[in-house]
């Protein structure tokens, strides 16, 4: 009986040290494929907007399961604002470098994305979840946080 719990806790042990990981690997990825996923939509709505005539407007909500998304001023990183704190001068660096318009954090680090057609003037963040308002500004699809 005593070697049989013995046993027990040394299998339960096995499963928990090499299932974790992988249970957590799982949930990770289905955390990027949802990110992607909402970008990808963002990115629709956004050339959306584009095509519409100057001054059109379209309020659109976010939704990122707890992580932090970040819309920024490619050419400005470093402009902090109230939820925006300026990261350091490699991420700036990085964000200049690519044209990043947003950038998010997620379960593997952080990372950005251009949208094309985004033009942020303020940055600005919000966590899990928020409402944004895309206006057609002619050139460009102007952003702001909805409160």
């Amino acid at each position: 009986m005593v070697f049989g719990i013995i046993f027990a806790i040394i299998v339960m042990g096995f499963v928990i040290a090499f299932g974790l990981p992988m249970i957590m690997y799982a949930v990770c990825a289905q955390e990027q494929i949802k990110i992607s996923s909402t970008l990808n939509d963002f990115e629709q709505k956004v050339n959306e907007v584009y095509s519409f005539s100057r001054g059109s407007v379209l309020p659109y909500s976010l939704s990122f399961s707890g992580s932090k998304i970040c819309f920024v001023d490619y050419e400005n990183p470093g402009a902090s604002s109230s939820t925006w704190a300026a990261p350091d001068s490699a991420v700036q660096g990085l964000i200049r470098g690519q044209n990043y318009t947003i950038w998010y954090s997620h379960c593997k680090g952080e990372s950005g994305k251009e949208i094309e057609h985004l033009n942020v003037v303020d940055n600005f963040c919000f966590l899990g979840s928020g409402r944004v308002y895309l206006e057609n500004m002619g050139t460009y699809v102007g952003i702001s946080i909805l409160s």
